[in-house]
């Protein structure tokens, strides 16, 4: 109203009482066309003014989904039911969107969530139905089987007890071969095995929303125990390296009892039936002993210098000619940058491309390893060659003539040798060079296929280089 003098009647047209406020403000409970009209008297004058006001309607939201709870992990199809709206957008409450009338998400994680959609009509006008706590996701009860493996004799009797995670309401065994066969609650109480053979035991338990199940295999051995045992076993490995650590696993028969003796070693003995982590650190060769034993007798085998514990290489270290790097001949190698191993640098010289920190690790023939420390390499450029401007060795790999070129500021003498992969001496040549551009042509044709050194002597500088024939 932009009238200044007066009394005022206001009448918005959806049926509330006028309203006689110069400005007011009113509020449309429903959608519609209002026909809103203003009168003015002033002092007996008269006026009036009408105007029509469309109020379109608020889309009317909600969905439905597919499932609403689920164990660890739950796949949902949302589906909206709404009317009035034409652009969908939705919010899970895990952090994720989505948009479309119909959508399709993954919970990964257990949690409640909250799920929003908001409907939009091509008039501008939108809402949002919001279902709180509308999915829920558990995570299932973890099982375990405490008791470790039962070796018994026939028709002896044992118990197994469970644990698990969450808070199970219900506790089911199932266990092949036993009298009896089933068993309920945490722990099975006493069962009984009448057939010789390996028998496994599962427990499943329940929370009362999600389930989990575990399965021990081999967890009962019944042995004939009217017969004496015959001792044997199998060993990881029996040729190491000082400092490694092995694994036993008795074969013995009719066996309910093991006692093992490692001299030599870390633990040297064991009750166990498949003894692990038993260590070696002093350089040597060392006997296995083992009795395997039941109520009827024992019987012992002994297996002497049965481990072989080989020392490490000594502690490499490596030298820097130029940008190669060479390590001690006579082992395999494995170069690293940062500590990270460099693809396909296994050979005894590597030449480094960036300044930083390189190791070398060296294998000998009894496969022990050594590392070298870590040492700082920082790249030479050709520059730093006392008067030398450029420097090629080509072509890489060579099978006839390989060139090198050399670029000098002063006439200078220089020495060239070739060695093979075990440091001998091939090929040697005195050279004086000019100022200017120079070009040096060997001839290689007589080599046999391998890996080559060349070593450029130029005075106050050696530049090395690995060469592929």
């Amino acid at each position: 109203n932009t009238s200044s003098n007066g009394s005022y009647s206001w009448n918005f047209g959806d049926g509330t009482a006028p309203v006689s406020t110069s400005a007011p403000s009113h509020t449309f409970t429903s959608s519609g066309s209002f026909f809103i009209s203003l009168t003015v008297n002033n002092n007996g004058c008269i006026d009036s003014v009408a105007q029509v006001l469309v109020v379109n309607a608020l889309p009317t939201v909600n969905f439905t989904a597919s499932a609403t709870s689920g164990c660890d992990s739950l796949q949902v199809a949302l589906n909206s039911i709404s009317s009035g709206g034409n652009i969908f957008s939705w919010t899970f409450g895990d952090g994720s969107t989505g948009t479309g009338a119909s959508v399709t998400h993954n919970y990964n994680a257990s949690g409640i969530y909250t799920v929003d959609l908001t409907a939009s009509a091509t008039t501008g006008c939108s809402a949002t139905r919001s279902k709180q706590n509308f999915i829920t996701v558990r995570s299932s009860p973890v099982p375990s089987i405490t008791t470790g493996t039962q070796n018994i004799c026939l028709d002896d009797c044992v118990s197994f007890q469970g644990a698990s995670t969450g808070s199970p309401i219900s506790w089911s065994w199932n266990l092949p071969g036993a009298r009896p066969s089933t068993a309920f609650g945490s722990s099975t109480g006493s069962v009984c095995y009448s057939q010789l053979g390996n028998y496994p035991a599962t427990l499943t338990v329940n929370d009362g929303y999600c389930s989990g199940s575990t399965t021990s295999n081999n967890i009962v051995r019944v042995n004939n125990c009217y017969v004496a045992p015959i001792a044997d076993f199998i060993v990881s490995d029996s040729s190491i390296c000082s400092g490694s650590c092995l694994s036993f696993v008795s074969m013995s028969l009719n066996a309910t009892g093991w006692r093992w003796s490692f001299p030599g070693a870390t633990p040297i003995t064991s009750t166990l039936e498949q003894p692990a982590g038993i260590c070696y650190s002093t350089p040597g060769t060392y006997a296995v002993s083992l009795i395997a034993s039941n109520p009827l007798g024992v019987d012992t085998i002994t297996l002497s210098n049965l481990i072989v514990v080989s020392p490490p290489p000594i502690i490499p270290t490596f030298s820097q000619t130029g940008n190669t790097l060479f390590a001690p001949l006579g082992y395999q190698y494995q170069w690293y940058f940062n500590n990270v191993p460099i693809s396909g640098a296994n050979n005894v010289s590597y030449t480094a491309t960036l300044s930083g920190n390189y190791s070398v690790e060296i294998t000998d023939a009894n496969g022990c390893t050594a590392n070298s420390p870590i040492q700082h390499v920082s790249l030479v450029g050709v520059n730093e060659l006392e008067g030398i401007t450029a420097f090629n060795i080509f072509p890489n790999p060579v099978s006839n003539i390989l060139n090198i070129e050399i670029s000098s500021l002063i006439q200078q003498n220089i020495t060239v040798s070739l060695f093979d992969e075990i440091g001998r001496d091939i090929l040697f040549r005195e050279v004086t060079i000019l100022t200017g551009s120079n070009t040096i042509h060997l001839d290689v044709t007589h080599l046999a296929a391998g890996t080559y050194f060349i070593s450029v002597n130029i005075p106050g500088s050696v530049f090395r280089k690995v060469i592929k024939f």
